[in-house]
């Protein structure tokens, strides 16, 4: 990848991130990273399907 190329990316997820992070504080990250890593990991191991769940 060339060093512009790799620069525009890294400067296109710094953007989205910026975005999802919103109003939240650097110290409330946290708050918000941690219940949506858990819940991906729960998700990952463990299918919808299993869980008899269907979403609305």
């Amino acid at each position: 990848m060339k060093g512009e190329t790799h620069s525009q990316l890294a400067n296109f997820i710094w953007s989205i991130c910026n975005l999802l992070r919103g109003s939240y504080k650097r110290n409330e990250y946290r708050k918000v990273i941690l219940p949506l890593t858990v819940l991906r990991r729960f998700i990952l191991n463990y299918p919808l399907s299993l869980l008899n769940f269907t979403p609305p």
